[in-house]
């Protein structure tokens, strides 16, 4: 699940993880994003650290402080300094933390290194 309220940075976010072969479901809007990870259970949840509202780094707090929601794995993702993305993900129980970047590769290899650390042989792609 990715989300994020900027939708060019959603689709291009979106696009990328699918064409590596993750299946993805897109959320533009912080609210209720809760209850789409309770109902759809996904493996993996990219959040925007700047959500207007409810901040990335608070809803990744919300989701790691549920036992029911023990086995998704939460990353941060933000253009911000990679140092202080890294540090909300230590602050927030985030498995990690990815600096935003134009550039398909880059995020890819970032995406699949931090997913490594939860799943090392599942980095290649899937859900």
């Amino acid at each position: 699940m990715v989300v994020d309220d900027d939708p060019i940075a959603l689709e291009a976010t979106a696009e990328w993880l699918e064409s590596a072969g993750f299946r993805v479901t897109r959320r533009s809007d912080v609210l209720g994003t809760t209850n789409e990870v309770y109902r759809l259970a996904p493996n993996v949840v990219l959040l925007d650290v700047g959500l207007p509202g409810l901040s990335g780094e608070v809803l990744a707090k919300l989701i790691q402080a549920d036992d029911r929601l023990a086995r998704v794995a939460v990353i941060l993702y933000s253009a911000r300094p990679a140092l202080e993305i890294e540090t909300m993900s230590t602050r927030c129980g985030a498995l990690g933390a990815i600096h935003k970047t134009g550039d398909r590769e880059r995020f890819l290899r970032a995406f699949r290194r931090v997913i490594a650390m939860r799943w090392p042989h599942e980095a290649g792609g899937g859900s």
